[in-house]
């Protein structure tokens, strides 16, 4: 996000390189950022760079209903009383995986309405064998042209 907008940071000699025919974020990326707004900024700063470069993402995928096992009871409680104690609601997305730490799943309307925020459109969205989605640049008239 620092290379595209102020300069800095690891990437920023990305700056000078592009633009790019392709981004690609795999799941070691999107996945771990799991914040909502710096997610969009993630999407808005590969849009920088290139900016009418397809965008290919990875991600964890949920359904958009809501689970109703056990472990799901107890994580509305925590979240609850998280919330109750003064903190800050994590998003519904937000998990904890032992072998990857703190991780984000999308749900399928979610990675549309971030593409969107950061002015793509989602061309394609496949949940097998490994989520990903191909986004493209939206310009003023619309979805910029594959070709």
């Amino acid at each position: 996000i620092r290379a595209a907008t102020t300069g800095g940071g690891p990437l920023d000699a990305l700056r000078g390189l592009g633009p790019f025919d392709a981004t690609i974020l795999g799941w070691g990326s999107l996945t771990h950022v799991t914040d909502p707004d710096e997610q969009a900024a993630v999407l808005a700063a590969a849009r920088a760079l290139s900016p009418e470069a397809p965008l290919l993402v990875s991600f964890f995928l949920r359904k958009d209903t809501p689970r109703a096992g056990r472990a799901d009871a107890l994580r509305r409680r925590v979240r609850s009383a998280l919330h109750r104690v003064g903190g800050q609601t994590p998003p519904e997305g937000l998990a904890y995986e032992m072998n990857g730490g703190f991780v984000y799943w999308f749900t399928d309307l979610e990675i549309h309405a971030l593409a969107l925020r950061a002015g793509y459109e989602v061309r394609s969205l496949s949940p097998l064998p490994f989520p990903h989605a191909v986004l493209a640049p939206m310009t003023a008239s619309g979805p910029l042209s594959a070709g």
